[in-house]
C-alpha cells in the first residue's frame, strides 16, 4: 500500500498513486484511507478514518463505526462549492453524512493544512466519479 502523511493526517491509496495528486491528471484508487472529520452540527467534529476498500464505505471514529456499506449504497454524493474542495457530502441508510478532509481549527488545524485537506478531497472525488456516484466533469 503507498502512503504519505500529510498535516497531521494521512492518506493512503492503491491502485492510483498519491503522486497523481498533485498532477494534472489523477487515477481514482481502488483502495482509499484518509483521516476525515465528521461534521456534526455547526461547530462539533468527530475525527475519524474514512476507508473505501473492497467495494465498501466505512467511517470510524473515536465513538465507532458510524457506517460500514457497500459502495452502491452510498446516494446523494456533493463536494459543496464551499467546502473549496476540502470536504464532501453524501447520504448512507437515509442519514446525510458531512466530512472535512481539512483539520478543523477545533481540532489545532490551521490555514496552511487547507492545501492538503484539498487534495484528499481530490482523492475523494476521483474515487466517487469512478464508482459511479458522481458525473465526470
Amino acid at each position: 500500500m503507498n502512503g504519505a502523511v500529510y498535516a497531521g493526517f494521512s492518506a493512503h491509496a492503491t491502485g492510483g498513486t498519491l503522486n497523481s495528486m498533485t498532477d494534472n491528471e489523477s487515477a481514482a484508487p481502488d483502495e482509499l484511507v484518509t483521516s476525515a472529520w465528521l461534521l456534526i452540527g455547526l461547530f462539533g467534529t468527530e475525527d475519524g478514518t474514512l476507508e473505501l476498500a473492497d467495494g465498501r464505505l466505512a467511517f470510524a471514529g473515536r465513538n465507532g463505526t458510524r457506517f460500514n456499506v457497500a459502495i452502491g449504497d452510498v446516494r446523494h454524493v456533493e463536494f459543496p462549492w464551499y467546502y473549496f474542495g476540502g470536504g464532501v457530502q453524501f447520504t448512507v441508510n437515509g442519514r446525510r453524512y458531512r466530512f472535512s478532509f481539512v483539520v478543523p481549527t477545533g481540532e489545532g488545524g490551521r490555514i496552511g493544512d487547507v492545501p492538503d485537506g484539498r487534495r484528499v478531497g481530490a482523492m475523494w472525488r476521483d474515487a466517487f466519479t469512478a464508482a459511479g456516484l458522481l458525473r465526470r466533469r
